[in-house]
């Protein structure tokens, strides 16, 4: 395994391995990471994605960020990068050119702190003390955010690092980003309706071709809608340059098409409540409270994965 073959080549540096139980609850990523925090020696804990690539320094730059602020738990931004196939560079364009910006957009405008599970820094024993551990969100879909309210409820201060993280996406079909999107939008209306609508109005490629239907495609209105289209094209781009190395001329046209695509997904996310997560068909209320609809046979004799 890469991970066992890293830590043989480091044994200056302790690692542990544990094993996660997949019976923990209907949320598998929690169910991994509860064993990890468990065994971690020290009370300062830092979590990611294993498909994140962070700077040799990001540590170092974390924590110092962390303590300076006396914070309780601080999140990255999140940029898409690596792409090589067009499901990938869709991924990576909307993390790239759209995630990445709203998370600064919604600190800066509205004071927001959105938290993402992609990197997260807390202290263990807070976390044990204050919100009963990760226990308490084993059955919520959304744990990273829901996490961050309940701290911020409590007055704790909630910290977006300015050192961004890149979630790696080297190549995977069209139906993976389609399904992460239609299940993250249906979390985004669970979670914070305003947030949801607002997304629609930072769509103006799918407004354009709505009002370009709508109008009969009447040729002012076409031309001043191509306009927009283009425009937010353009601006996709120099957000994308921003943080990251420019996309590939060969994808520079998925950001419209992924704008187009949304718009459909955004319309379901009204009606349906119903996500397949990781061959696990699940229903989600208030706050992303998760409910089994087909419960797998024989869940708890499933081997555990090793973390």
């Amino acid at each position: 395994m890469v991970a066992r073959a890293v830590a043989a080549r480091h044994p200056e540096v302790s690692a542990r391995f544990v094993r996660s139980d997949e019976a923990f609850g209907l949320n598998p990523k929690v169910a991994n990471l509860v064993s990890a925090v468990a065994a971690a020696k020290h009370d300062l804990v830092h979590q990611s994605d294993g498909n994140v690539r962070v700077p040799p320094d990001y540590l170092r730059k974390i924590v110092g960020e962390f303590v300076a602020a006396d914070a309780s738990v601080l999140t990255s931004v999140v940029v898409g990068v690596g792409e090589r196939s067009w499901g990938a560079a869709l991924e990576n364009f909307q993390l790239s050119g759209f995630i990445a910006p709203a998370m600064c957009l919604a600190l800066e405008a509205a004071n927001i702190t959105c938290v993402c599970g992609k990197s997260m820094l807390l202290r263990k024993s807070e976390l044990e003390r204050d919100l009963g551990g990760l226990a308490s969100v084993r059955d919520v879909l959304c744990e990273d955010f829901v996490l961050g309210e309940r701290y911020k409820a409590l007055g704790k201060t909630v910290l977006l690092s300015p050192t961004p993280v890149h979630n790696v996406n080297v190549s995977c079909g069209p139906d993976r980003f389609f399904a992460r999107h239609s299940r993250w939008l249906k979390m985004r209306i669970t979670l914070h309706l305003p947030g949801f609508v607002a997304d629609l109005g930072s769509n103006p490629v799918a407004l354009s071709a709505l009002a370009i239907l709508a109008s009969g495609f009447d040729p002012f209105l076409s031309t001043v809608a191509v306009g927009m289209v283009v425009t937010k094209a353009v601006l996709d781009h120099v957000a994308i340059r921003l943080v990251r190395e420019p996309m590939p001329l060969r994808y520079a046209w998925l950001g419209t098409l992924k704008d187009l695509a949304l718009f459909p997904l955004w319309v379901n996310a009204i009606f349906s409540r119903t996500v397949v997560w990781r061959g696990r068909r699940l229903r989600f209320g208030k706050n992303t409270q998760l409910v089994p609809i087909d419960e797998p046979s024989a869940v708890a004799d499933v081997a555990p994965r090793v973390r």
